[in-house]
């Protein structure tokens, strides 16, 4: 998330540096300033708006495999997200909402593990494991 925001603000510093120049009469800002119209800046004001916000992106399913063990597959999108560890914390967060909702005494994590998957033109990164409820 933090790198996605960073990378949005080098952009819009770039655009904004870049229209700055000095020309004689209108400046770049100005003439570019004309020419964004009220449905651009909604759409582009909606984008940023939906990049902030902490769970889109993210996809998290959970299959029974056992009696009392679970199968977690956390999956985000090729543009969101960030940093490592981001993928364990998701995991710990739905390992800790099935034992919740389960009524267990805790959760043991059998297996973790961490891959890329190509899907069509992007690369999806996926965290997947099993916990058993204690």
């Amino acid at each position: 998330m933090y790198r996605a925001r960073r990378l949005i603000a080098r952009f819009i510093l770039a655009m904004v540096s870049g229209l700055a120049g000095c020309a004689s009469g209108t400046s770049h800002v100005e003439s570019f300033l004309r020419e964004v119209y009220p449905l651009d800046a909604a759409v582009a004001g909606g984008a940023l708006l939906l990049l902030s916000l902490p769970d889109v992106g993210w996809r998290a399913s959970v299959v029974q495999s056992g009696e009392r063990r679970y199968r977690i597959a956390v999956v985000r999108w090729p543009w969101q997200g960030g940093g490592d560890g981001e993928f364990a914390a998701r995991f710990n967060r739905e390992a800790q909402r099935i034992a919740a909702e389960h009524t267990c005494n805790g959760v043991r994590v059998i297996a973790y593990e961490e891959r890329y998957e190509m899907k069509t033109l992007f690369t999806n990164r996926i965290g997947e494991g099993e916990i058993e409820c204690l």
